[in-house]
């Protein structure tokens, strides 16, 4: 079987933006080394480690628009829980129990009615 040139054309293309972004973010992780590269004050791994769960969120989006709902809606749960601890004080986490309880409670006074 013969692949068509669209097909050989877009595995290149693929191949070079792959390849660019990898020496992109070899850049800003050599200018972080530096010192030279700052985000609110911030190197770019504090960055990252503050924003990583925004990667999560993104696959859920995709999986949704894929029609992999189940997969999208536990990557997008997962993904804001671990955003939101790190963007929140006090601990995210030490919220969500009595959130969780709250729900469960609702959840079992609707069902009885």
């Amino acid at each position: 079987m013969r692949k068509s040139n669209n097909t050989t054309r877009s595995a290149t293309d693929n191949k070079t933006v792959n390849g660019w972004a990898l020496v992109l973010v070899g850049i800003v992780f050599l200018f972080d080394k530096f010192g030279l590269f700052r985000i609110f004050g911030v190197g770019i791994g504090g960055f990252i480690g503050m924003f990583w769960p925004l990667i999560l969120i993104g696959f859920g989006i995709v999986s949704v628009r894929q029609k992999e709902i189940n997969t999208g809606i536990v990557l997008l749960v997962v993904g804001t829980a671990l955003q939101m601890s790190q963007l929140l004080r006090p601990s995210f986490w030490s919220m969500v129990w009595p959130l969780v309880l709250i729900g469960i409670g609702a959840f079992i006074v609707m069902r009885e009615k």
